[in-house]
């Protein structure tokens, strides 16, 4: 089983999980003629793509995912926002059979009319932790083998754009409200018990407001665990066991 980082940002986001008979999608920010080639063209052999809320970064080519025969799995009231046509409906605490994938949604915090994370389980990977677009979690969860969550800003150069007048007030409410800053990103981290975590990924950050080489070795330090950037075309072994 591997990820693929297809897309991760505020241009888009998309990530593939493919064992090259089986594949999910999570995200679908990016136009559909990128999705298709990350699986060679062969769309059949995708169960079906997670979408976490409405705003274009993340859904932009659901209704291409759709039409084309591929389930999109969303809160309803998402659905409604998107305009999708068929139900698949994730309702949050209930878990979803998505091919061979497990998926329980759960609650965030951000600026959407219902946005979710995911747990996604399925016996070759283990259990992975999607997170992004989130103020924050109040959650815990066991058994991780995986995480991909986002680390949008640092504290400080967020504070430095602010004292230049660098950053609006309209823009400084949606970052803060609605995106993991460094500071409370390993502070989900260090919530949860990180013993069996083989890969963490972070999503999502921001081109203004993060420095990359010091969030890696801030959360690296502070956890004791190499973490990674969700660059475009990253490539993780999801099935490598480590013991």
């Amino acid at each position: 089983m591997k990820l693929t980082v297809i897309a991760s940002g505020s241009a888009g986001n998309c990530y593939l999980i493919d064992n090259g008979n089986e594949a999910l999608l999570v995200e679908c920010g990016v136009k559909f003629s990128e999705i298709k080639q990350a699986v060679d063209f062969d769309i059949s052999r995708i169960v079906g793509c997670l979408v976490t809320h409405e705003h274009g970064d993340h859904c932009k080519a659901a209704k291409e995912v759709e039409k084309s025969g591929i389930p999109v799995w969303t809160a309803e009231e998402t659905a409604k926002a998107i305009g999708l046509q068929y139900g698949f409906y994730l309702t949050v605490g209930q878990v979803s059979q998505v091919g061979q994938f497990q998926v329980l949604p759960f609650d965030v915090i951000h600026g959407a009319v219902k946005p979710l994370g995911f747990l996604i389980r399925q016996a070759e990977m283990g259990t992975m932790l999607f997170a992004t677009d989130l103020g924050y979690s109040p959650y815990k969860f066991e058994g991780l083998n995986h995480i991909l969550i986002e680390c949008n800003y640092n504290d400080d150069i967020l504070h430095e754009r602010i004292q230049s007048g660098n950053i609006s007030r309209k823009q400084l409410g949606h970052v803060i409200g609605g995106h993991l800053s460094l500071k409370t990103c390993l502070e989900l981290l260090k919530a949860n018990d990180l013993s069996a975590v083989r890969n963490i990924v972070l999503l999502h950050l921001s081109d203004a407001n993060s420095n990359e080489r010091a969030i890696i070795e801030t959360i690296q330090n502070e956890i004791g665990i190499p973490v990674k950037v969700a660059d475009k075309g990253l490539e993780i072994n999801l099935s490598e066991n480590p013991f």
